[in-house]
């Protein structure tokens, strides 16, 4: 992944990798979202394919069309339309706080639109096309979780058959 960094053409090769990369790594449901909209143009189509995820408002929001998501892991957690969501941005790119802010901004509203829930129980990633280490990324709060390659690494079990 790292070969096709930075060039906006392979954005989309990068979400199709990213998501390979998670299937591995997580449970629950993966939805790579900007692929439903080039299939749903109209934006009531689009926002039907949301509600289906438990969006129960209008979302389409930004330049892009897409809510301003790439990939929504729905946690296996709850039921629709009460289910925790991980928005992950995926950015080909160095790693960098304030376009990584940019984003999410637009995420964050639409995920304001999902479920009837008063807390804020859902979590924006932004993963690079860096490799992040702790002294890189910035001290600063932060309003999203900054990712790089080495978090979409194959998952080691590191519990021993002792501590289950």
């Amino acid at each position: 992944m790292k070969s096709i960094r930075t060039i906006g053409k392979r954005s989309q090769q990068f979400e199709l990798e990213v998501l390979e990369k998670l299937k591995g790594r997580v449970t629950g449901s993966l939805h790579r979202v900007g692929y439903p909209r080039v299939r749903m143009p109209k934006k009531a189509e689009f926002n039907a394919y949301l509600k289906t995820l438990g969006f129960t408002g209008d979302v389409l929001l930004g330049k892009d069309k897409d809510g301003g998501f790439d990939i929504l892991w729905l946690l296996p957690l709850g039921s629709k339309p009460h289910r925790p969501i991980v928005s992950v941005q995926c950015k080909n790119s160095l790693y960098d706080m304030d376009d990584g802010a940019k984003s999410v901004n637009v995420g964050l509203m639409s995920l304001g639109m999902h479920g009837r829930l008063m807390a804020n129980v859902h979590v924006p990633c932004v993963l690079y096309n860096d490799y992040l280490f702790p002294e890189k990324v910035s001290p600063k709060p932060m309003n999203f979780v900054p990712l790089g390659l080495t978090d979409l690494s194959p998952m080691v079990n590191l519990l021993s058959s002792e501590a289950i």
